[in-house]
């Protein structure tokens, strides 16, 4: 694989025992203690890991929320839009206290490819833009992930979950076809989705009149859907685990997602 793919070590994947089956865990807290060093701040007090005015080091904890940690996923992109507010301590702080956590994947857990998509409408006051969410699961952590504002304007809670579905059907179609090169897909994977506008947007391949503003390239999760390339499902937002990536939550819920998601301490027993 060398060969054909520039690669970097992001950490060691340490043996794990969740309900007594074979799993391992991708903790975070040696690539913590680096990026934490960057900084002239030492034994940062913990805080509660919901997000708070998190801001400036997203260029330092950029690689690991991207490599590991889709929980910080929507406070990094948030708090990149305000790196005029020097609160690194209050970053910190959030992040040192969950330091030992890290991705668990279940040799028992699903191998079905599932993907999340959400979006935020109009999050952005000064563009009326909305945030879109997406991440995706195999055995039973998230395997990809992102957030980040939307492109254009949209006019309804219900477009703006169409775009995002569109974004989780191009992650989930690139997942596959990635899958495919390492062992063979035997299921269909399944993009859920919490807005049934959106739902039914997506599986009608009708022109809809009241879309018809709707730039073209977001159809492509109608084009995939209708190809039998992937399934759409609507799911309560209870269950919305990409709501983790839209918005700031109650402590009890983000860390409820942040489970879903597979993101557990090293020494908790799953």
């Amino acid at each position: 694989m060398l060969s054909e793919l520039k690669m970097r070590a992001v950490g060691r994947m340490l043996p794990y025992r969740s309900n007594g089956a074979d799993a391992v865990i991708l903790p975070d807290k040696e690539l913590m203690k680096q990026k934490r060093g960057a900084f002239d701040f030492r034994k940062p007090r913990y805080v509660s890991s919901r997000f708070t005015a998190l801001e400036h080091a997203p260029k330092k904890f950029g690689h690991l929320m991207a490599a590991k940690r889709p929980d910080i996923a929507y406070a990094v992109s948030t708090v990149s839009q305000v790196m005029d507010k020097p609160t690194v301590k209050a970053w910190l702080k959030c992040l040192c206290g969950t330091a030992d956590y890290g991705l668990l994947y279940q040799a028992n857990g699903e191998g079905v490819l599932k993907g999340y998509s959400n979006a935020d409408y109009v999050v952005d006051v000064t563009t009326r833009r909305s945030r879109t969410g997406v991440v995706c699961t195999c055995a039973g952590g998230a395997v990809s992930w992102h957030s980040q504002k939307q492109k254009s304007v949209e006019l309804s809670t219900t477009e703006a979950e169409y775009v995002a579905a569109s974004e989780g059907a191009k992650d989930m179609m690139w997942l596959m076809s990635l899958f495919a090169e390492v062992t063979e897909v035997k299921q269909k994977p399944i993009l859920f989705v919490d807005n049934m506008g959106a739902v039914k947007l997506s599986k009608n391949p009708e022109f809809h009149k009241r879309s018809n503003h709707t730039e073209v390239q977001f159809y492509f999760v109608r084009e995939k859907y209708s190809e039998g390339k992937i399934g759409i499902q609507h799911i309560d937002s209870e269950n919305q685990k990409a709501e983790i990536l839209t918005k700031a939550l109650l402590k009890t819920r983000f860390q409820n997602l942040r489970r879903q998601l597979g993101i557990v301490s090293q020494h908790m027993n799953c």
